[in-house]
């Protein structure tokens, strides 16, 4: 609301004439307008100007009215020389009248004489706590689209923002596994691990490098380093960083990514942190494909695969069935065999024991060592590429009753196919399940490319039978907020159910409620400057901020109802609440900014994980704190429209029953 004093028309004056003319001139007040209104305390300046004191080459007889005295209530004073300028503070609030004197000079031809005549100017003005407000200044929809136009554009940006369990932490402990290329022997392999510690002891930041064999999982703590096993080609590397280099691990890690590429290996992995809290959580994407026919889950997994590949953003995309074998499928005509005397188990005893060319015979034991002895029969070996040339021999009884023998290939009741097994197969609910993984390069973020992935795999059409879900990081992420939005709800709900006990009112605490968008706009603003992502310790934050910003609105609103109450009008009611509450809605959220600033500015790496949380609560406090204080008027000023009914003692009639 902007305030304004009230104009008269004109100043009040008092006329006088020169002898020698009809020339007017006017004794004027100024710096003081009729029924104009100052705030108590405020300094007010006046000066008086008498007619004909601009008069600098007078005549023998003119006249001139000069400023002696003023007085404003009980309150008096002269003027003995030539500045007739005073400024005072009045600290009471009344209606007051400033009368100024003047004394009437003539001019005898050397100087300016007093001839006993005065004259008088007075001009009224008022002294209050608040400022009127004119109606129709100001719009109270003004601040309000503000407000919303902020809201929505923040709320759209979220939907823009990747969402993350943890925030990006930095550690001191960073690890590694490698593995060697297994053509190399034992000591070339050792080599190779040296060379290895070598070049990543000379990283900036690398305080010590620590290697064992026998583990290839470099995210395991250390514990379970101490209990993996494994050969002498698989490498685990543990690495201490200095407290430099701890605060942003990843640049340690692209130089050790670097060293690795160097090296005589067939895979590698660093893993930034083997310690933190993501290590609980899954990484990446996830994509289950539940189904019967495990043929057809390989190829929709397949196809599921090209889909995730045509997104930019996903790399090491894999169905997990890399190593499964190459199969061969003999489908057997059961009738058909029937009747050439064989029966399916007859078919596969004999398939599978001519398929077999070695059997363990005996063992041996040589210098300690034990070796098994297998015998290895290729002489009727089953070649699979002529499987259907295999010959079966039956017997048969002839027309004669007399017992004969048939050769048969199985060719004549069996056809053979070509497939790839499984590597694995996972089962939920006695469902079987395919799982295509992903990660995330560099810069990108899983839930906004897994937003991508689902509109691909809306438009898939998968076979009757079988279904596609987006699981992994994105399903937990979404199974977390989904919980912090119920939990922020409810806070919602019982923050507005204290305060309506509190007001006894519905209205007024439903009008501090809308300090709580306010109060998420900034918080996403903040996030937005500080180019975070939304983790789940940020939505933690907005929780907090449903509680604590409803602490302005209520100073605020609480005291206007109380002015209104007293008699005051409703916008002179709610300007006064402005100014008068300024100074405890800002030291209140200024003591809790200060608090947090510490934790927001932190760079150690204890600081990180609820770094999110002071962000969001110092950017959700400095915005609504400041439109708190135009958006909480505009509303209570829309809602409150009714006048508050103000009874005096004296018009109570008490009557003894």
């Amino acid at each position: 609301y902007y305030t304004t004093l009230k104009m008269p028309a004109q100043d009040v004056t008092v006329k006088a004439t020169y002898k020698d003319g009809p020339l007017i001139a006017d004794n004027t007040i100024t710096g003081i307008v009729q029924d104009s209104e100052y705030l108590k305390g405020a300094t007010i300046t006046f000066t008086a100007v008498g007619a004909g004191m601009e008069n600098t080459n007078p005549n023998p007889g003119d006249y001139r009215f000069r400023p002696a005295g003023y007085q404003i209530g009980n309150v008096s004073n002269s003027w003995t020389d030539m500045k007739f300028s005073t400024s005072m503070a009045i600290n009471a609030v009344g209606d007051y009248t400033l009368t100024v004197t003047y004394t009437r000079e003539v001019y005898d031809g050397s100087s300016w004489l007093s001839d006993g005549n005065t004259a008088t100017k007075a001009v009224s003005f008022h002294v209050v706590n608040v400022l009127s407000v004119q109606t129709g200044d100001t719009s109270p929809i003004i601040p309000l689209a503000i407000a919303i136009v902020l809201l929505a554009l923040c709320g759209y940006g979220a939907t823009r923002t990747g969402l993350v369990l943890l925030p990006s932490m930095g550690g001191e402990q960073m690890s590694a596994s490698l593995t060697v290329n297994e053509e190399l022997d034992d000591d070339a392999a050792f080599r190779e691990a040296d060379k290895a510690m070598e070049q990543m002891m000379a990283i900036k930041g690398v305080e010590y490098v620590g290697m064992m064999s026998g583990s290839k999982n470099a995210g395991q703590d250390a514990s379970n380093m101490l209990l993996s096993s494994g050969g002498t080609h698989d490498l685990r590397v543990y690495i201490l960083l200095d407290e430099e280099a701890s605060r942003d691990n990843s640049v340690v890690a692209k130089q050790l990514e670097q060293v690795c590429e160097g090296l005589d290996l067939e895979e590698y992995s660093v893993a930034t942190s083997n310690m933190d809290f993501s290590a609980y959580f899954t990484q990446g994407l996830e994509v289950n494909i539940f189904g019967d026919d495990n043929e057809k889950l390989l190829k929709i997994s397949e196809d599921v695969m090209d889909l995730v590949g045509g997104i930019e953003g996903f790399e090491n995309i894999s169905n997990g069935q890399e190593e499964g074998d190459e199969t061969i499928e003999l489908t057997i005509d059961k009738n058909e065999a029937m009747r050439h005397g064989l029966t399916v188990a007859q078919i596969f005893s004999e398939l599978s024991g001519n398929l077999t060319t070695e059997k363990a015979a005996t063992s041996l034991t040589l210098d300690g060592k034990e070796y098994d002895v297998k015998i290895i029969n290729e002489n009727d070996a089953v070649d699979v590429d002529s499987l259907l040339d295999y010959e079966f021999t039956t017997e048969v009884t002839n027309e004669d009753g007399e017992k004969e023998e048939e050769i048969h290939k199985l060719g004549e009741f069996a056809t053979v196919s070509r497939g790839q097994s499984l590597a694995s197969i996972q089962r939920e609910n006695q469902e079987t399940y395919l799982t295509v993984t992903a990660e995330a390069a560099e810069g990108y973020n899983t839930t906004l490319l897994s937003r991508d992935l689902q509109k691909k795999l809306d438009q898939y059409e998968a076979p009757d039978g079988y279904t596609i879900e987006i699981a992994g990081e994105s399903e937990e992420i979404a199974d977390a907020m989904s919980k912090l939005y119920f939990m922020i709800a409810m806070a919602i709900i019982l923050v507005y159910l204290i305060m309506v006990a509190q007001f006894q009112s519905f209205l007024s605490p439903f009008i501090i409620i809308f300090t709580i968008p306010l109060a998420f706009t900034g918080g996403l603003l903040a996030i937005f400057i500080t180019r975070e992502e939304i983790a789940i310790t940020a939505m933690m934050g907005f929780l907090m901020l449903a509680g604590i910003i409803v602490n302005n609105g209520i100073v605020l609103v609480d005291y206007v109802n109380q002015l209104r109450a007293g008699g005051m009008e409703r916008r002179a009611a709610l300007a006064e609440a402005g100014t008068t509450r300024l100074r405890p809605i800002l030291m209140t959220s200024l003591t809790t900014i200060l608090g947090l600033i510490i934790m927001a500015m932190g760079q150690d790496v204890g600081t990180a994980l609820m770094q999110p949380v002071a962000v969001v609560c110092i950017g959700g406090l400095l915005y609504a704190t400041l439109m708190t204080l135009y958006v909480v008027p505009c509303i209570y000023d829309i809602m409150n429209k009714k006048d508050v009914a103000v009874v005096a003692e004296e018009d109570l009639d008490f009557t003894e029953t």
